[in-house]
């Protein structure tokens, strides 16, 4: 009778580890990513409370010290056990691990493009920082050009003023002179020096018009060289960003593909794991012998009946350390939906959730 029931407890037990951890696959698939950020290193996940938190963990004490269940030295066993009944959890098939597959490629896919328009983002982000700061460096340069040409300026205003300075003030003196000898003279004898003071008069303003007109030619030209400074500066700074902005986002483009192939290797990876699990399951499942202990009607003694609770033991023991860690790579696999400041508790009570039953 205690041979049933251990043998009836184990079979409970593979069949419900697989149930978890095929349930617990099954919601990571079907749920829908949240939106997080990402983050650099996931915290390592505790195993010891992940084995705790087994379903099958309270199973271990009894198994461990049968004597507690006052067992008689010997009891009846209903002959053998079928064989099927003794196997191990039954293995995932090929459709529930191409659903897995196929929804932690979804899910991941989705969150690299979130990943990828986020770091284009901030590499623009950082290439702008880059383009300002040259505008500052390059800002006092640019100064130093206006104030040459404001400079330049001056002179050639003043030297266009006093291009004709000496002839005009020549003139002026003439024009004062004529106008004295005029008004010394009757009115019939001036006639010629009128002539010559309209002539003379004339020159002046000739004089004063040409000045005019460089002047302006100055100014003007003036306005053309502050504007072209502008431009080439605008010019310059344009280049500077475009040149920025190409390499950003190349930049982006580089990481966003490292980081797709980096996650796309390690669904792979965890995919064949299951892939291996499997043939290995289905194959030592194949290969189960009925252990002698139950080949006979009655139970051999305590000591015996000890021994094999406890070898028992050391399976389900072993069995619990394995799910665990394949809990551990569910947990890992899944982590480019979960970063972003998750801890060493989070992580590890989310695996502790997928071997819990619960």
């Amino acid at each position: 009778m205690i041979h049933l029931y251990r043998n009836t407890l184990l079979r409970t037990f593979w069949v419900a580890v697989a149930g978890v951890v095929v349930c617990g696959l099954g919601q990571g698939c079907a749920r829908a990513p949240k939106q997080t950020t990402p983050s650099a290193i996931l915290p390592s996940i505790d195993l010891s409370e992940v084995a705790k938190a087994h379903l099958f963990a309270g199973e271990l004490p009894m198994l461990r010290n049968p004597q507690a269940l006052s067992l008689q030295t010997r009891l009846p066993v209903p002959g053998q056990v079928p064989l099927l009944d003794l196997s191990e959890a039954q293995p995932l098939s090929e459709s529930e691990i191409g659903r897995i597959e196929r929804g932690l490629k979804g899910r991941l896919a989705l969150v690299n493009s979130r990943y990828a328009a986020s770091l284009r983002e901030r590499e623009e982000r950082s290439a702008q920082v880059a383009v300002r700061q040259a505008r500052e460096k390059l800002a006092p340069e640019i100064d130093q050009r206006r104030q040459q040409i404001n400079q330049d300026f001056a002179k050639k205003i003043v030297n266009a003023q006093l291009a004709s300075a000496d002839e005009k003030r020549k003139l002026l003196f003439e024009i004062s002179i004529l106008r004295s000898q005029i008004r010394a003279l009757p009115g019939g004898d001036a006639a010629g020096l009128q002539q010559k003071l309209d002539d003379k008069q004339a020159r002046v303003e000739a004089i004063a018009k040409t000045v005019a007109q460089n002047v302006g030619g100055i100014r003007r030209q003036h306005q053309l060289d502050l504007k072209q400074v502008e431009e080439d500066f605008e010019a310059e700074i344009a280049a500077l960003e475009k040149r920025e902005m190409a390499q950003a986002r190349e930049r982006a483009e580089q990481l966003a593909s490292q980081r797709a192939e980096a996650t796309l290797n390690s669904v792979n990876s965890f995919v064949s794991a299951l892939g291996r699990r499997h043939t290995d399951v289905t194959q030592s499942a194949g290969k189960l012998s009925i252990p002698p202990s139950v080949r006979g009607s009655v139970a051999s003694n305590s000591s015996v009946l000890v021994r094999d609770f406890q070898s028992s033991a050391q399976k389900l023991r072993a069995k619990i350390v394995e799910d665990a860690r394949i809990s551990e790579s569910v947990v890992e696999a899944s982590a480019p939906l979960r970063r972003g400041g998750a801890t060493k508790k989070a992580v590890t009570n989310r695996a502790s959730h997928l071997v819990s039953g619960r």
